[in-house]
């Protein structure tokens, strides 16, 4: 089996664009050992796919097995008469979009195009630059591959779903997050995939708050001071959307501070900024938090290898 490497593909999920990100159909940009492209000739076409997806919106998803792959064969090559001589090539070039994972071949478009330069390399380098993105039977290509993976997911979705639940019932909200945010806005699915999602959101949520609210207590059973009481009000700031339990260990672990410092006639934190707030707020911070858990589980992954499915 023949492996492919994504070169420069890696693309940074951030907080500032975390909702938009899940149900995203996106296509990784993937140059294979055998694209017949090497040197220069690689990044320029790299450029281009990057253009042509950038375009319709196809990148930053949560999904990486998705590609858009490019396969280059050289159909003739002349030299011309002229002084100085120069070579003359005639490129066709098959982009292919599939999964790489599965091997399901979605579809794929090949565009002829003719480039000049001093020698082959630079003439399939001018060849290459004169593939024009918004060629039709490109935009049709990636038209067509959405529409299919729409319908593949709508195939799938309940399995999906099942699979997801089950991480979600192991602990493994990382993995379920990732499956979860593959599945497109436009498949049935979705709205219960992301209800599926703001659910993981809110165990991270309360887990890390749990975290914080262990740190705030060894605190001040370290120091039951006023020094330890400022230690711990700082940590307790740390608090996100903390769920009517947290708030009232928090209100307990505030009687017993104010007790131990004579403080009866003020609370040592603010209770108030606690109190639970709207429901359309609580349900971004839970798709939020879930998006950060994404975020840092796609940077984590520098780099995938795939297994070709004879596509070429």
């Amino acid at each position: 089996m023949r492996k492919l490497f994504i070169l420069l593909c890696i693309v940074s999920l951030s907080i500032h664009a975390q909702v938009g990100q899940f149900g995203q159909i996106t296509f990784m940009p993937v140059i294979s050992d055998n694209s017949g492209l090497e040197g220069s000739a690689v990044q320029l076409m790299e450029n281009k796919i990057n253009q042509l997806l950038t375009q319709h919106s196809m990148v930053g998803g949560i999904g990486q097995n998705f590609i858009l792959t490019p396969k280059c064969q050289l159909l003739s090559e002349t030299i011309t008469a002229s002084i100085p001589q120069k070579t003359v090539v005639k490129l066709s070039t098959t982009f292919y979009v599939g999964d790489a994972e599965t091997g399901m071949l979605v579809s794929s478009r090949s565009i002829e195009s003719t480039g000049v330069g001093e020698n082959t390399e630079k003439a399939i380098f001018s060849a290459i630059r004169k593939i024009n993105i918004n060629d039709a039977q490109l935009q049709s290509m990636l038209t067509e591959s959405e529409a299919k993976i729409i319908d593949y997911y709508e195939q799938i979705g309940s399995k999906v779903l099942l699979e997801a639940q089950g991480l979600i019932a192991s602990k493994n909200l990382e993995a379920a997050i990732m499956l979860l945010g593959s599945v497109p806005s436009a498949c049935s699915y979705f709205v219960t995939a992301q209800k599926l999602i703001a659910q993981c959101g809110s165990q991270i949520i309360e887990d890390n708050n749990a975290a914080i609210l262990l740190r705030a207590k060894t605190a001040w059973n370290a120091s039951p001071n006023e020094s330890g009481a400022a230690e711990v009000k700082s940590i307790l700031a740390n608090l996100e959307y903390p769920s009517a339990a947290t708030i009232a260990e928090v209100g307990a672990l505030n009687q017993v501070m104010s007790r131990k410092l004579n403080a009866t006639e003020k609370e040592i934190f603010d209770l108030q900024r606690l109190q639970i707030k709207s429901g359309t707020e609580i349900e971004k911070a839970k798709i939020n938090a879930a998006a950060r858990i994404a975020s840092a589980a796609f940077v984590a992954r520098p780099r995938y290898a795939y297994q070709t499915h004879k596509w070429f």
